[in-house]
């Protein structure tokens, strides 16, 4: 991963030994960190989440859809809280019905009735 913009990307003021991507100026490490919707902060947020609930290391598996094809559904239980984790591994939408209700912890869309593809989402919908 480039580190930043400059022209070396940021690994060395002297002649690198491999060359720089010319895509450096855009997809680099600054410009991930400078963009809350960037892969960077998406991954931060996830650490967060399992730092902040217990319930997704160490609560009860409690699957959903075990035999789905595109579909990756299951519960964690925790003595103080459950969460859903609904997960759509597809290039394509899925309208399986999987209730995902209860406050949102992860989504990376907008949360609509079917799954688009890729889709993921973790509420929080009860104690445990």
């Amino acid at each position: 991963m480039q580190w930043d913009d400059s022209p070396n990307a940021g690994f060395t003021d002297g002649e690198p030994w491999l060359p720089v991507n010319p895509d450096h100026t855009e997809i680099n490490v600054a410009a991930a960190r400078a963009d809350p919707d960037s892969v960077y902060h998406h991954y931060r947020r996830l650490i967060e989440l399992r730092e902040d609930h217990p319930a997704l290391v160490d609560g009860e598996y409690v699957p959903l859809t075990p035999d789905h094809p595109s579909v990756w559904a299951y519960d964690r239980a925790g003595e103080d809280e459950r969460l859903r984790v609904v997960l759509n591994w597809t290039d394509g939408a899925t309208d399986y019905p999987v209730e995902v209700t209860g406050e949102p912890l992860v989504e990376n869309y907008e949360l609509l009735d079917d799954l688009r593809p890729y889709e993921a989402r973790i509420h929080r919908h009860g104690g445990g």
